[in-house]
Order: structure tokens, then C-alpha cells, then sequence
């Protein structure tokens, strides 16, 4: 009796020793990440939220997934990207949507959106709701069209070029066409569904307007070295709505950098997978700060003159 006694307690003690939770850093998470199509900005708030878990020291296991701009590829990704994982990192609305829209109780956290409110992703920005909340990558558009207005001051008409299946962009046209109606300015929109409609499209917005300004809009994102090349040919001034547009041509911006977002992303994962934070109560973030961009290409082609306390504070970029 006393033998089977003993026994019984060793079993027990070798299946709690077997329970115990590991240390927080010996933990290794798993993270889900689906975006909806590969370009600069994207792929910046990516590379940037992997650095940030990287330098905290969390360890990770990550499986990255790509849509490849593919509305049934990217549903077909949220079904199954929370799968067996700690945490969802989606990257764009239309991925977020697809994530959220796959259900399960993992925690998601978006970024590149907008207006997640608009979006139907969340209840509010200060409360969520749900198993999800993210940042916002919300542009400063009065900014910027004030800015555009500082460099031609002769400017009446804008051109915004636009996917018509994005609420993204829909809620930045009108913010646009507030902003602008301060400012004297008209904003006349165009709305392709493919690339391929995209040359024809630009062509009709330079014919009617004085200066082209590109929202974050992917579809457009994705075809962004088309409008640098017709505007740049044409001498067309343009706006960018963030960095990687400038990097890519656009000659000027100051809006947000997409890898710092990514990163401040990762700091709020860091506080779900270690802090057992609950997304439902975590507020939507957005960056305090903007960055003003010039590229010095596009500048010397259109010749045009940058008042100096803009080219003082402004990074230049080739």
C-alpha cells in the first residue's frame, strides 16, 4: 500500500513539473501575418513591426502570407491565418476585414487602416471591442494639401486617383474635398477597379486638373512608377500621402513613416502576448508625427522652387 502510495505521489509530481508555465522569455509565439499585396508602404510596416519584436527580445514564429492583391486569395487567408497562433498581424483593411471575418478568439492587430470605424472593424477607436484593435494610418490630408497650395500657389484643381472597392480611399476623398474647400481648392476623383485602367484614368485627371495628390490607396500604391513617369513627363506637380511615395518618385510629402507604425504595432503585440493585454480595451493608435520628404529628381525635372524653411526641416531622398 505504501509503495503504491509512493508511486502516486511521483506521477503527481512529475506531471506538475510538466505543467508549469515557462518563463516569459522562453516562450517562443506564434504570429499569423496576411497583407493584401506587396508594395513599399506595406512592406514597411511589416519589416518594421518584425524589428521591434526582434530588438524587444520576444521570441516568435512567424508565417507570413501574401494575397498578391487577390480578393479571394485574401479571404481565403483570413480563414485560416489565426489558426494554432498566439496573435493575427494584419496588414491593410481588406486583410483585417478577412481576418476578423474568419472569427476564433486569437487577438488581431491591424495596421495601414484608415478608418477602421468606417471599416466596421472596430466598435470605436477608443474602445474596440472584440478580439482587435491596431493603428491607424490616418493622413494628415489638410496638411498636405496645404503644403501643395504653399508650393503652387496658382493651384485650383486637384486630381485624386482612386480604387473604387476601397473604403480607404473613400474616406480620404472626403477629407480631401473638406480640407479643400477651406482652401479654395477643387478635388476632382477618378475611379479605376484594375491597372490596366489606370493610364487612361491619369490621362483624364492631368487633362483637368493642375496638380495630382496619391492617397494611400494599395491599387494605386501598387502602380505608383505609372503616375511618377506620366506626371514626371507631362510636369505635373504631385503629393504624396506617405514616404514610400516620395521614395518612389512623387515629389514631395509629409505624412506618416509606415515603418515606425509597424513598430508601434509590435509594441502593442508585445503587451498582448506578454501583459496578456486585451485588444477589446486597447485604444487604436495612430503616430503623432509626420515626416516631410522631397525627391530631388522629381524637383530638378519639374524645376521647381521649394521655400527654404521646407527644404530645411525636409529629408531628400533620390
Amino acid at each position: 500500500m505504501k509503495k503504491k502510495l509512493v508511486v502516486g505521489l511521483v506521477l503527481m509530481l512529475l506531471l506538475s513539473a510538466c505543467s508549469v508555465e515557462k518563463p516569459a522569455d522562453e516562450v517562443v509565439f506564434k504570429i499569423g501575418i496576411t497583407q493584401i499585396a506587396e508594395h513599399p508602404a506595406l512592406d514597411a510596416a511589416r519589416e518594421g513591426f518584425l524589428e521591434e519584436l526582434e530588438s524587444s527580445g520576444l521570441k516568435v514564429d512567424v508565417e507570413y502570407r501574401n494575397a498578391q492583391g487577390d480578393s479571394t486569395t485574401n479571404g481565403t487567408i483570413g480563414a485560416s491565418i489565426g489558426e494554432g497562433k498566439d496573435l493575427v498581424f494584419a496588414i491593410s483593411t481588406t486583410s483585417a476585414q478577412a481576418a476578423k471575418a474568419g472569427g476564433g478568439d486569437v487577438p488581431i492587430l491591424f495596421t495601414a487602416v484608415t478608418d477602421p470605424v468606417e471599416a466596421q472593424l472596430v466598435e470605436s477607436m477608443e474602445v474596440p471591442g472584440g478580439t482587435i484593435s491596431g493603428t491607424s494610418d490616418k493622413t494628415p490630408v489638410a496638411l498636405q494639401l496645404k503644403l501643395l497650395k504653399r508650393l503652387v500657389p496658382d493651384v485650383k484643381s486637384v486630381g485624386i486617383l482612386f480604387n473604387t472597392s476601397e473604403v480607404n480611399s473613400e474616406v480620404q476623398i472626403r477629407w480631401a474635398k473638406e480640407a479643400a474647400e477651406e482652401l479654395g481648392l477643387n478635388i476632382v476623383e477618378v475611379g479605376v477597379t484594375t491597372v490596366n485602367e489606370i493610364p487612361q484614368a491619369l490621362e483624364n485627371l492631368i487633362s483637368r486638373t493642375d496638380a495630382i495628390y496619391t492617397i494611400t490607396d494599395n491599387l494605386v500604391a501598387n502602380s505608383i512608377q505609372l503616375v511618377v513617369e506620366k506626371t514626371r513627363e507631362m510636369g505635373v506637380v504631385t503629393m504624396g500621402a506617405e514616404r514610400a511615395h516620395v521614395e518612389s518618385g512623387i515629389l514631395i510629402t509629409d505624412g506618416i513613416d509606415y515603418r515606425e507604425l509597424g513598430r508601434q504595432t509590435a509594441r502593442m503585440a508585445i503587451r498582448i502576448l506578454k501583459e496578456k493585454a486585451n485588444p477589446a480595451e486597447m485604444a487604436v493608435e495612430t503616430l503623432d508625427n509626420t515626416e516631410l520628404v522631397i525627391n530631388q529628381m522629381t524637383k530638378d525635372l519639374l524645376g521647381i522652387e521649394i521655400p527654404e524653411d521646407v527644404l530645411n526641416r525636409a529629408t531628400i531622398v533620390e
